[in-house]
């Protein structure tokens, strides 16, 4: 079986679903970059005794978004994102991950789909609908995409509240690695983030804990 396959099968669930059962052409396009190595789950440094990497091996940065140097943050066109992380899992077939994404630009904008290699399922959960009254989150894990974020906005993804749920996990998380997430707009295109997983009892970058 070619090494393409089980990446291929793996892109499914969170806001990858549109009406119809179409799927979003920016959704297509961040399956392309990934079966070509460019995202999915990364070890630390050394990479981890006895297991093999996933496809493509490292992630590298792509054409399609620059990312800046710092680890959890990226940008492209008019989205930004910072302060993104993982908490180490106290399960191991559930991680949340928490960032802070920013529309830069005047015109609304879509996030249409969240992927990363390192889940089997990866979707947008617990975020209240856009000029909602109630800042409670949802109970339970509620889908939350497609999400339009308005021109000039940002969107804060933090602990007890609105979250990127990644289920199903290929391999263990341990504090020090990183993972490579690619989120979809629909009119900014990919933006890539490498996100770090840090300790259950570390700070968090947004500075929440």
């Amino acid at each position: 079986m070619s090494p393409e396959r089980p990446v291929r099968s793996r892109v499914r669930g969170g806001l990858a679903a549109r009406p119809g059962g179409r799927v979003h052409p920016g959704f297509v396009a961040a399956v392309v970059v990934l079966l070509v190595g460019l995202a999915g789950l990364t070890y630390g440094a050394s990479g981890r005794a006895g297991q093999a990497a996933p496809a493509g091996g490292v992630a590298a940065a792509p054409a399609t978004s620059a990312a800046d140097a710092e680890a959890g943050s990226a940008s492209f066109g008019d989205i930004t994102v910072r302060a993104a992380y993982i908490r180490q899992p106290a399960s191991p077939d559930v991680a949340v991950a928490y960032m802070t994404i920013t529309n830069q630009g005047t015109q609304p904008d879509t996030l249409v789909s969240v992927y990363s290699g390192a889940a089997r399922l990866t979707g947008l959960y617990n975020v209240p609908a856009p000029g909602a009254t109630s800042t409670a989150p949802p109970a339970g894990h509620q889908p939350s995409g497609p999400y339009q974020l308005a021109g000039g906005a940002t969107l804060r993804l933090s602990e007890g509240g609105g979250h990127i749920l990644l289920s199903e996990l290929t391999g263990p998380l341990k504090a020090g690695d990183q993972v490579s997430m690619a989120l979809t707009f629909q009119r900014a295109g990919q933006v890539l983030v490498e996100v770090p997983v840090i300790g259950l009892t570390a700070p968090s970058p947004d500075g929440g804990r």
